[in-house]
C-alpha cells in the first residue's frame, strides 16, 4: 500500500515535469529495486515515461540501497541523503532515476489548491514548511546532544581538538625519539 502511494506522489510530480518523463522514457519496461530497510519499493517505468509498480519475480535492471540513516538525514539534511547510497545493475539506468527523483520539484501547494483551494492549501503549505523546520531543529539539537553526551559525559568520544593536539604531540615524540637514536648511533661510533 505504502509502495502505490509513493509511486502515485511521485507520477503526480511527473505529470507536471516533462523533462523527467522524457528522461526515463528511454528506460521504459525497465524495472527498479530502492531499498530502505524496512522499506522495499519495486518499481518499473511505464511506456509514456511514469513510474508504476513492478509485481514481477524477474531480477530488477538496477538496485538503490539507501542508507539506514536516510531518513533522518532526509529530516535534518535532505541534500546528504544520496551519499550514501550503493546501486548494483545498470549504472545508467540508476543515474536517470536518480537525477529525477533528485530534482523533481513536488508543488504540493499546487496540489492542495486543486483539492482544498487557494486559501487553505496556503495555509497548509504554510504550516507543513514550519513543521518541517520544526522537525529539522528537534533532529539537529537531538544529534548535539547526542555528541556531546558520547563527548562530555560518556567519554565515548573525544574531541577532534583534543584528537589533533594527542597527534601533534606523537608526532613531536616521534621526532624526539628519531633524534635521540642518531645521538646514540653517533656515541657508539
Amino acid at each position: 500500500m505504502l509502495e502505490r502511494l509513493i509511486v502515485a506522489l511521485i507520477n503526480r510530480a511527473l505529470r507536471h515535469q516533462s523533462w523527467a518523463r522524457e528522461r526515463l522514457l528511454r528506460h521504459a519496461g525497465k524495472q527498479c529495486l530502492i531499498l530502505c530497510p524496512p522499506l522495499r519499493i519495486a518499481l518499473c517505468i511505464e511506456p509514456d515515461g511514469a513510474f508504476g509498480s513492478s509485481a514481477g519475480s524477474a531480477a530488477p535492471d538496477v538496485g538503490i540501497t539507501l542508507p539506514a540513516d536516510a531518513p533522518l538525514r532526509l529530516l535534518t539534511r535532505p541534500e546528504s541523503l544520496f551519499a550514501g547510497v550503493r546501486i548494483e545493475g545498470s549504472v545508467d539506468f540508476a543515474e536517470d532515476v536518480g537525477f529525477v527523483l533528485r530534482h523533481l520539484d513536488f508543488d504540493l501547494e499546487g496540489e492542495l489548491a486543486e483539492v482544498l483551494g487557494d486559501i487553505p492549501a496556503r495555509r497548509l503549505s504554510q504550516a507543513g514548511r514550519a513543521a518541517h523546520l520544526q522537525l529539522r531543529q528537534v533532529g539537529q539539537r537531538s544529534l548535539d546532544n547526542l555528541r556531546e553526551f558520547a563527548v562530555n559525559e560518556s567519554g565515548q568520544l573525544i574531541e577532534m581538538a583534543e584528537l589533533e593536539s594527542f597527534s601533534r604531540s606523537l608526532n613531536g615524540l616521534r621526532d624526539d625519539l628519531a633524534r635521540l637514536e642518531k645521538r646514540i648511533a653517533l656515541l657508539q661510533a
